[in-house]
């Protein structure tokens, strides 16, 4: 299970819904399956940049489920949840679709 801060936590629960139980075993999900920001493209990858850019370098970004998820470069540990807004979601559930399909290969 992907460790969370304490940060980390009470955001996915306020924001995602999810117990603090499941929580890390979302964030390995993100983790792992998640859209990285050299897999992104267009406005999505815009959208992960100027997110890198606002809140410091010293983070990874991953795309998953309608959600980014903001870990630690070196812990891996998840800092925060938020909603990916509403005009990113199609093109981000794409390649989502494009990186699972090359992954089956």
């Amino acid at each position: 299970m992907a460790d969370l801060t304490k940060h980390g936590a009470k955001r996915v629960k306020e924001r995602l819904n999810i117990p603090k139980k499941a929580a890390g075993k979302n964030a390995e999900l993100a983790f792992e399956k998640g859209l990285r920001h050299s897999e992104c493209k267009g406005d999505l990858k815009r959208y992960i940049a100027r997110l890198y850019f606002q809140h410091g370098a010293g983070s990874d970004y991953r795309v998953y489920n309608h959600y980014v998820y903001c870990f630690t470069f070196k812990e891996h540990k998840l800092k925060t949840a938020m909603a990916l807004p509403q005009g990113l979601h199609k093109l981000a559930d794409k390649l989502q679709a494009k990186k699972e399909k090359g992954e089956d290969t």
